[in-house]
């Protein structure tokens, strides 16, 4: 369904007169070549402009207008909700593929991954042991430094 109000330029709540102002607006035309082209929009303006300057045609029309709107949202929201279950139907598929692909791989390379996780298991190990074996040798530094100091301490109380 045509909205007329659209097409005159005009909301809902515009006056009979707004409404006259509109049509004249958009129904001048200059040029003989433009009025030929338009012809198709002039006889809608023109209909649009004799339903809603009438009262009661307005009111009628107006009921079957939003009538229409409610079932093009209705066609929209089912679309919607239809494009919604298509792609969470999708979305499934492919989550289930996936988890299958991961799974052969898994099976086929099976053995480099076990080989894989005993090499990092190791340097793990090897990570650890390092940082044990850096602590021990700070301390031992530290030791030495530690006595190194007192016997200088110990060698210039005995020289006074």
């Amino acid at each position: 369904m045509e909205d007329y109000y659209e097409l005159l330029g005009v909301g809902p709540g515009a006056s009979p007169e707004e409404i006259a102002r509109a049509y004249r607006k958009r129904a001048v035309i200059r040029h003989r070549t433009r009025v030929v082209a338009l012809k198709g929009q002039l006889e809608d303006m023109q209909r649009a402009f004799e339903t809603l300057s009438d009262p009661g045609k307005r009111a009628e029309y107006d009921v079957r207008l939003r009538a229409a709107q409610s079932r093009e949202a209705s066609r929209s929201n089912e679309r919607v909700r239809s494009e919604g279950r298509r792609r969470a139907a999708l979305s499934k598929e492919m989550g289930l593929a996936s988890l299958r692909i991961g799974q052969e791989a898994l099976a086929a390379n099976s053995e480099t991954v076990q080989r894989l996780a005993e090499e990092h298991d190791l340097l793990e190990e090897r990570r650890l042991r390092l940082q044990r074996f850096h602590r021990t040798v700070q301390r031992g530094v530290g030791v030495v430094l530690l006595i190194s100091l007192v016997v200088v301490l110990v060698l210039l109380l005995v020289r006074r």
